[in-house]
């Protein structure tokens, strides 16, 4: 006590006090690259991209892969999927339970989506999946937010839907908000599999000439590393490995500085005259290289 008194006498108390809430900021080096070219469908011309890294190096590098976009008339970018996502978890006193509020739902989508309009002007349902485990009832919505990212806008309408839902069915009880199907934060093949953020695909045809001039390699090069990248998941041990199956290792098409066009694809197969190396691929990995 007579510590804190002579603390304030001084002054250094509120001093102390006003510390704990003190923010540093952290500064990371920022470099506008490019322009890169675009050619649509989404987004067509040139743009400056602001690049934030202590890897320096990656300037340059970007800037090189920037010219190559000008000189072979742009990147061709389409979205394909755009949501974002919350899980909510409810359990009841049986499977058979909460398996019939799960069969229920797909029939309840109008109601859903007004209980959503409550919670923002922005903010639509777009569907919903369910997982159950055990007497729990996972709840994936899936939702439009506008320009948001809508991470705390999903969550809204998310614990909207759960007031709605634990009314409409007095049988369930609340588990939580976030139940982990979301995913938030973490890997997740489910993200893979159902969407969650922008999903966005970029491709541009790179010809022959210019990949050897301005990148220093070839594709055949390119897809040869690609493919013994690839090939070491076979080091993984054996408890990691997923049953392999039939897999399109890479593609490519390249046109040579005669204007050729020659197109190229390797396929490993279980059981076939491959490399084991090749072979043992896990099959979680579907590569498409085109350049």
């Amino acid at each position: 006590m007579d510590t804190q008194l002579d603390l304030a006498r001084n002054g250094r108390g509120s001093e102390h006090r006003c510390m704990a809430k003190e923010q540093d900021v952290a500064a990371v080096p920022l470099e506008w690259v490019g322009p890169v070219m675009f050619s649509g469908p989404e987004i067509s011309g040139e743009a400056l991209l602001p690049l934030a890294t202590y890897e320096s190096p990656l300037w340059p590098s970007v800037n090189r892969g920037a010219r190559v976009t000008r000189e072979i008339g742009g990147l061709s970018v389409v979205v394909v999927s755009e949501c974002m996502t919350r899980s909510i978890a409810v359990e009841a006193e049986s499977a058979a339970a909460v398996a019939e509020v799960a069969r229920a739902l797909p029939g309840l989508m109008e109601d859903m989506r007004r209980v959503t309009a409550t919670t923002s002007r922005f903010a639509q349902l777009q569907e919903v999946h369910t997982q159950i485990v055990g007497r729990v009832l996972f709840i994936r919505f899936s939702f439009t937010t506008g320009d948001a990212s809508g991470h705390n806008m999903a969550t809204k309408a998310a614990d909207a839907l759960m007031a709605w839902l634990l009314e409409t069915y007095p049988r369930l009880d609340y588990v939580s908000i976030s139940g982990n199907v979301c995913t938030d934060k973490k890997v997740s093949a489910v993200n893979g599999i159902l969407g969650r953020g922008k999903y966005v695909i970029a491709e541009a045809v790179i010809p022959a000439a210019t990949c050897e001039k301005r990148l220093r390699t070839t594709a055949a090069k390119i897809a040869d590393l690609n493919l013994k990248k690839i090939g070491s998941a076979h080091r993984l041990p054996a408890a990691f490995v997923p049953q392999m199956r039939t897999l399109q290792i890479c593609s490519w098409r390249s046109t040579s500085r005669r204007g050729r066009t020659q197109r190229i694809s390797l396929k490993a197969r279980r059981g076939s005259s491959t490399p084991r190396r090749v072979r043992t691929v896990p099959s979680i990995f579907r590569v498409r290289c085109r350049t």
